[in-house]
């Protein structure tokens, strides 16, 4: 099961969200298949980001993040919820 719920998805849009009953466990290093660019649309409780050989970095409303095709990252789970927009560039 993923630790996610997708709300949307349209061509090459996804509206995300991330609710606090989440692990912490289920947040794992991963890589994507295209390039992205993520919004942060709505961030409760301190969620964090992190690129691979970096220091995690907090997340804030209208935050955008740029995500290069197979670089590895996760999320840090806050207490609350997170909501994000997600762009695939094919």
């Amino acid at each position: 099961m993923k630790p996610y719920k997708d709300q949307e998805s349209i061509e090459n849009i996804i509206i995300r969200e991330f609710d606090s009953f989440i692990n912490e466990s289920e947040l794992v290093w991963h890589r994507d298949d295209c390039d992205r660019t993520v919004e942060i649309l709505r961030c409760e409780g301190g969620w964090m980001f992190q690129y691979d050989n970096e220091l995690p970095f907090n997340l804030a409303e209208g935050d955008y993040i740029k995500i290069n095709k197979d670089e590895w990252h996760r999320l840090h789970k806050g207490d609350g919820s997170l909501l994000i927009k997600i762009i695939n560039h094919y």
